[in-house]
Parts: structure tokens; sequence; C-alpha cells
């Protein structure tokens, strides 16, 4: 079965190491998660939530959820990102544009990356 579903379970799995790499998906307390996590309904279809915790190259974590059938654009504020993920898996890529692009019945996480001091 397994091989069968070899796309959705290589996809949980680079989820998993997402996970791991950032410690806003593992805050245990209810009053972190209100500290740190904001949600943001886009429109009436497109949902963002945004974790504004320092870690360390990143100082704020995306995740940008379309369930719509249709292509949503996000423009991102000033800044240097990295695509952390999307649905092909882990990307690590930095973006080149601020304006990305989310395809439908999606999910793509994205990093800010910390201003250098």
């Amino acid at each position: 079965r397994k091989e069968h579903h070899i796309k959705q379970v290589n996809f949980l799995k680079d989820m998993i190491k997402v996970r791991k790499m950032f410690p806003c998906f593992r805050l245990e307390k209810a009053e972190e998660v209100r500290k740190y996590c904001h949600v943001e309904e886009m429109d009436f279809r497109m949902i963002c939530i945004t974790y504004d915790y320092p870690m360390g190259e990143y100082d704020q974590v995306k995740l940008f959820v379309n369930p719509s059938d249709s292509n949503y654009t996000i423009l991102l504020k000033e800044g240097e990102y990295d695509l952390i993920s999307d649905m092909d898996g882990l990307q690590l890529t930095s973006l080149k544009d601020l304006k990305l692009k989310v395809p439908p019945i999606s999910l793509m996480v994205v990093a800010k990356k910390t201003k250098a001091k």
C-alpha cells in the first residue's frame, strides 16, 4: 500500500522534517500560540498563518493554505524569504520575487530571513 501512495508518504515525511526544523510548529502552551501565531483570512477562501517567532536564521514563518480551485497570488512584504515547502515537499530555496503564486488545493511554507544587524 505504501508503494501505491509513495508520493503522499514522501510529502508527509517532508512535513515532519519542516516541523522539526521550526520550533514555532512545536509550541506546547496555548499562551505561546496566542502570542506568536496569527491567523489571517486573506479573503473568503485563502488563509495565512503567521508565526512571528525568532528562530536563528529566520524571524517569521508563514503557512499559506489555499483550499480553493483557483490560483492565489500573494505579495510578500519587504524582506528576503525562502520557500521551505510546497505540495512537492521540502524545497529550501530562496525566493527571487516577492510575488508568490499559491496553487489550488495546496499549502506552502515560506520563512522570512532575519535582518542582518
